[in-house]
């Protein structure tokens, strides 16, 4: 069953004049939200695939795509996100992400799946589209359901899709075997010692390493998302900002600013890539360093 559902979010968020990191007004407006505690036990499962006919922002050069997804709980008076996830930067206006992300939540009622499609630029991204999908609408199960989201209108030529396979998973619990009655009852019931049947452990979901698990303010030391307990190995990267300090598992992804030779900003964390090496932006007074 193929099900189209588009809910276009804002068209174009404010950018500010702070240092670049991925998502930039993404970012900075994530501030003003809050983050739900209670992260529940239940798996929202989400395959984004690809996305097609997108409009390219840079002039005389390849657009560098990629996408925020974030699941958030919409209520009448505070909205509660339970976390973002970013996907690979792929160069083509068709990209194809075929990545797979994971939300623990309590249920689905009043949550949202928002996307955010980007165009990474050294110093501050460009938007590309967006679009909103409620899920409680889409009466999902263990089963994948595809599912189209339309993330930029076009006034010429097609719109912009974004095409993902979404599943809702709750962990069963290890059931006993059904007993038959015996069909004659024995003359003498034989003795025997109790066996110990074998369980199965539960299973554990953390998340892998370049997860970005969490942000909090410079100086504060406050973690606004909470999920960095949840990492598979211990959370010791970070990216740090003219604002926000941004928190990873392990090691720090693709694109993500690892070091500065700003005299009042300097510091290098390159060796805290996921991946080998380091690619430099000269500055005229300073360098900029981001992992590969």
């Amino acid at each position: 069953m193929l099900l189209q559902l588009a809910v276009p979010a804002i068209s174009k968020e404010e950018q500010t004049t702070e240092n670049h990191f991925p998502g930039t007004a993404s970012a900075l407006s994530g501030l003003k939200k809050a983050v739900y505690a209670n992260v529940g036990s239940n798996i929202l499962q989400v395959h984004l695939d690809r996305i097609t006919n997108l409009g390219g922002e840079d002039v005389g050069s390849k657009s560098e795509v990629y996408a925020i997804l974030e699941v958030e709980q919409d209520n009448w008076t505070v909205d509660h996100s339970f976390g973002e996830q970013t996907s690979k930067v792929v160069e083509d206006l068709n990209p194809v992400f075929n990545e797979d992300f994971e939300w623990l939540l309590p249920d689905l009622e009043n949550m949202v799946l928002k996307v955010g499609v980007w165009d990474w630029d050294t110093g501050f991204d460009d938007k590309m589209g967006d679009a909103e999908i409620k899920l409680d609408d889409l009466k999902l199960s263990a089963t994948p359901k595809e599912v189209q989201a339309t993330v930029d209108h076009h006034v010429f030529g097609k719109d912009a899709v974004a095409y993902f396979t979404i599943a809702w998973r709750t962990p069963s619990s290890p059931t006993k075997p059904p007993t038959k009655p015996p069909t004659k009852p024995p003359t003498k019931p034989p003795t025997r010692p109790p066996t110990n049947r074998p369980t199965n452990p539960p299973t554990i979901y953390c998340h892998p390493d370049g997860y970005k698990c969490g942000h909090d303010k410079i100086g504060t030391g406050n973690d606004t998302f909470g999920e960095c307990k949840t990492c598979c190995n211990e959370p010791d990267a970070k990216d740090e900002g003219a604002v926000t300090t941004d928190h990873y598992c392990k090691c720090l992804p693709a694109k993500v600013k690892c070091g500065s030779t700003l005299i009042t900003n300097q510091f290098d964390r390159c060796d805290k890539c996921c991946n080998p090496g380091k690619d430099t932006d000269d500055g005229f007074t300073y360098d900029d360093h981001y992992c590969k």
